[in-house]
């Protein structure tokens, strides 16, 4: 529902500056367009409160976390927290949605701190995008990295003068590193008991499919499995999913967010985000 809300208030904003764009006549057919003030960012009192939210809920969150791991009985940690959030019967609960509180969080202070680098600035950011990170890692998807960046590479080009390519490809090469270590880490890429060496041909491998595949794999579900019926079970599941936990829809059918496996030829569940919809 977040992400939802903040794609509906990026278009109406979209929207509004379309609007209000005025144009005046300069010397025959030449306009003028007027333009938007800048939206100003939170309060750094309010954006503290935010911060603090996520920090005390940090260690119910990685409390949780290991309940699942327990569950699993597999020693490895996050290849256990990783195979029962992924097939167990068990989920993080309600604390699962800190982890998307927690990018949007990240967001408004990355906003902040690009439009007047402040040390307060600075200190928040810094420590949100450490609380996103530590989140991301609990989960154990590897999207949430790709949703950091892809936040970053975005508020920093709205903020024109904080863009630049060739520190964005350094960022770009860091990003893969530790995309690639995460992955060994959660299993998905590698065997962290594994040497370098042979974890090389795996994690390049899993890095390459999840890259490329995911446009591939959604062409093929739209081609051959997709049965497009408009019921709203996609578009609705956050209400859904809430009437269900609250027992007012006891019987309403809650959709499986994640997605069948597709082999194009590499298996991968991957597809995009819009997807579901």
């Amino acid at each position: 529902i977040i992400f939802f809300v903040g794609a509906l208030s990026f278009s109406f904003g979209s929207f509004l500056i379309t609007v209000r764009k005025q144009k005046k006549e300069l010397s025959g057919s030449e306009n003028l367009i007027v333009p938007v003030k800048a939206a100003m960012p939170l309060s750094a009192t309010f954006r503290i409160i935010l911060v603090s939210v996520l920090i005390i809920g940090l260690p119910f969150y990685i409390q949780a976390a290991y309940r699942l791991f327990i569950a699993s009985n597999i020693e490895n940690f996050f290849v256990g927290l990783r195979t029962e959030l992924r097939y167990g019967d068990e989920d993080i609960g309600p604390l699962k949605y800190l982890v998307s509180f927690s990018l949007v969080i990240y967001a408004i202070n990355l906003y902040a701190y690009l439009k007047e680098k402040s040390k307060i600035n600075q200190v928040l950011f810094i420590v949100s995008l450490l609380l996103t990170i530590t989140y991301a890692v609990f989960m154990t998807g590897r999207t949430f990295f790709f949703m950091i960046l892809i936040i970053y590479f975005g508020m920093s080009y709205l903020h024109k003068s904080n863009f630049s390519i060739r520190k964005n490809f350094w960022l770009l090469g860091i990003f893969l590193a530790v995309f690639i270590s995460v992955g060994i880490l959660f299993g998905k890429s590698g065997d962290a008991e594994s040497s370098i060496r042979e974890n090389i041909l795996p994690a390049s491998q899993s890095t390459g499919i999840y890259l490329v595949s995911s446009i591939n794999a959604l062409d093929w579900e739209l081609n051959h499995n997709m049965q497009v019926n408009y019921d709203g079970y996609n578009t609705f599941r956050f209400f859904i999913k809430a009437g269900n936990q609250l027992h007012l829809l006891k019987n309403a059918k809650v959709e499986d967010i994640l997605q069948e496996f597709s082999f194009v030829p590499y298996a991968t569940n991957v597809y995009t985000f819009y997807s579901p919809y």
